[in-house]
């Protein structure tokens, strides 16, 4: 339920921000009455969603360089632990072959975790930083045509 939780966020987080660098500019502002007020708010509030999702990207480049690291971590446990199962078996310690084929087991599920955290970071990432680039973009098109725009 946790990991659900933790997707569901950076999701609703990524929907709410491409709905407001999505809005259709001319659209949204034939129903205002003061035109340049409701576009300067538009632009204010496109700049801050802008801001929350570099932070966000930041956090989840931090989380790749976690997973990343960790991941080598891991690895080199697996390492580990399948030369102590061949010593157990050159000895024949059938006990120690059983705790440390669990062992092994353990150190799987977490070497998998991470290769997830991974994908996610590049998937989610590459489209954090699409919308960034397109919100940028229209930003830098209203800004020097605000005038043009609320007439």
């Amino acid at each position: 339920m946790e990991r659900e939780v933790f997707f569901s966020d950076y999701f609703q987080q990524l929907s709410t921000y491409e709905e407001i660098a999505r809005i259709d500019i001319p659209t949204y502002l034939e129903s205002k009455a003061d035109k340049e007020y409701a576009l300067e708010s538009y632009i204010e509030q496109l700049e801050t969603h802008t801001d929350k999702a570099y932070t966000t990207l930041g956090i989840l480049d931090k989380q790749a360089v976690f997973h990343k690291d960790a991941l080598q971590n891991v690895q080199n446990d697996i390492k580990d632990v399948q030369a102590k199962i061949e010593a157990s078996y050159r000895e024949r310690n059938s006990s120690e072959i059983i705790n440390n084929i669990a062992l092994l087991d353990e150190f799987v599920l977490v070497q998998q975790d991470h290769k997830y955290g991974q994908i996610f970071h590049q998937q989610l990432a590459k489209e954090y930083k699409s919308v960034i680039q397109f919100s940028e973009n229209k930003l830098q098109v209203i800004k020097a045509n605000i005038p043009a725009i609320v007439q």
